[in-house]
């Protein structure tokens, strides 16, 4: 069977891998653990945001929200759909810096 990312960072087949702190980094710890390894021998790198310079956690590409264009005419239903994107982004960056 083919590998995973993960099994393949593990069993060394590659040195380093892209990974969302969201879902596949806790997936690679439990697979480390599974295996009796130590999940802090590996070491992690964000990588900064090449426009802001800021490494603060962000969302990645497949993190999308949809809304209809009616839903966005007026003044008062765009605030309101910037207010909902600001407290979802730190919403996710609250947990992604505070797992437990």
């Amino acid at each position: 069977p083919r590998g995973t990312k993960n099994t393949d960072l593990l069993d060394g087949t590659y040195q380093g891998i892209q990974a969302y702190t969201t879902t596949e980094i806790p997936a690679l710890h439990h697979l480390m653990e599974s295996r009796g390894m130590d999940p802090n021998a590996i070491t992690f790198q964000v990588l900064e945001d090449v426009v802001s310079g800021s490494s603060a956690p962000q969302l990645g590409y497949s993190q999308m929200l949809f809304a209809a264009n009616e839903a966005l005419e007026g003044t008062d239903r765009r605030e309101a759909a910037n207010a909902f994107l600001a407290a979802t982004f730190d919403g996710w960056q609250h947990a992604i810096r505070n797992p437990d």
